[in-house]
């Protein structure tokens, strides 16, 4: 009696682990149609097989499937290092991990997930953190001025909380143009003076201090040993990384990832935590709509506050 008491329990916790893969999957596959590969007779062949597993749902446990998209990913990466986003190497390695982790005996695959997942996450904010702290330009918070005034994905934090018009910051964007491409024109620029404020600067070197201290606390908490309060500490400091940094940093792709693995390396007894992340992953889209836009529009009847 015991023995298939036993017998149930283990074929209960493999189903809601197949549930729980399936709908981490899905939503893998979900980021990698939002994130479209720099080279197009890679990205249609993935969007065919991507199409294909959500019809299909019996290969989002294939380990073939998974092998495919991460060779896929890999030749992207391989044949546009130099210019490939950062997200794209961590997509690559969580596509990796759930083709090892369908290889893997299925007792042991939610545990496999778990540890990978931690293990991808700990190493990343690591690497971070080492990479900044090594940077001469980033700690005097110079890296992330200059993505305030030129980057459109800072655009409304910056004029937001930078005190900078948003006329401003196109105005940067088209000197940096001018300075790159410039000489196509004729036009022989060595140096260019974008418009900044006071706001900005402190701005820039809050952003750069939050984020070193936040990467580096994660990188120690998802690396030191699992506890029942590094459990606790570690998905609440990645929650609070998320929600406040894609808010002004809206790297969507990035973000997405790291949900993604927030909820593949919660135990059964952290669902909260696991929803939480959902809802995150979630959050990091809405951040995209441009309310800003939506209120002129509604207030003004134009989208450009200059206009009237």
């Amino acid at each position: 009696m015991n023995d298939q008491l036993a017998e149930q329990l283990k074929l209960r916790n493999t189903d809601d682990f197949g549930s729980e893969f399936e709908r981490l999957s899905l939503l893998t596959i979900i980021v990698l149609l939002l994130s479209p590969l720099a080279v197009w007779y890679l990205f249609i062949p993935l969007v065919i097989l991507c199409v294909i597993g959500v019809v299909h749902r019996k290969l989002l446990t294939s380990t073939p499937y998974w092998y495919t998209i991460t060779t896929m990913l890999g030749a992207t990466i391989y044949l546009n290092w130099e210019s490939v986003d950062n997200h794209k190497y961590l997509i690559c390695y969580w596509c990796l991990t759930l083709c090892c982790v369908n290889s893997l005996a299925p007792k042991d695959r939610k545990r496999a997930l778990e540890k990978s997942s931690r293990l991808l996450i700990g190493l990343c904010m690591a690497f971070a953190t080492f990479w900044k702290l090594a940077s001469d330009n980033y700690l005097d918070g110079s890296f992330f001025e200059y993505q305030l005034l030129v980057d459109s994905r800072f655009d409304h934090a910056a004029s937001a909380l930078g005190n900078i018009s948003t006329e401003a910051l196109a105005d940067n964007r088209y000197l940096v143009e001018l300075l790159t491409n410039g000489y196509r024109r004729g036009l022989e620029l060595t140096n260019i003076q974008l418009q900044s404020t006071p706001e900005v600067h402190r701005l820039g070197w809050l952003l750069t201090w939050w984020t070193i201290v936040i990467e580096g606390t994660l990188a120690a908490l998802f690396l030191f040993p699992d506890r029942p309060t590094s459990a606790f500490l570690r998905n609440i400091t990645l929650i609070l990384f998320a929600v406040t940094t894609y808010s002004v940093a809206t790297v969507k792709g990035f973000g997405w990832v790291l949900m993604l693995l927030g909820m593949a390396q919660c135990h059964k007894t952290e669902r909260f935590y696991y929803w939480a992340y959902f809802v995150s992953f979630l959050l990091i889209q809405a951040y995209l709509i441009p309310y800003g836009d939506i209120l002129n529009l509604l207030t003004n009847g134009s989208a450009d506050p200059t206009i009237p």
